[in-house]
């Protein structure tokens, strides 16, 4: 969820967030989701794909906090 690449915004419905991800708050504030980190807790959720990552960030850095590479997961150390 550091990766940013399936970052989207909620136009309509409710989410349910899971795990790491590495939006900062404002972001999430601004209802932008990662997909992978994300369920739908509604029954319609509509979302808008076009959405650009507002800056660029070190993949391995969020929320000071820095993450290793171990298989295709990413681990707090």
């Amino acid at each position: 969820g550091i990766c940013l690449s399936c970052q989207v915004q909620v136009v309509e419905g409710e989410i349910l967030r899971d795990g790491v991800s590495g939006l900062s708050d404002a972001e999430k504030e601004q209802g932008k989701i990662l997909c992978c980190r994300t369920q739908p807790k509604t029954k319609t959720l509509r979302l808008d794909s076009t959405v650009k990552p507002a800056s660029v960030r070190d993949p391995f850095v969020t929320e000071n906090r820095r993450f290793s590479v171990v298989n295709p997961c990413f681990v707090p150390e």
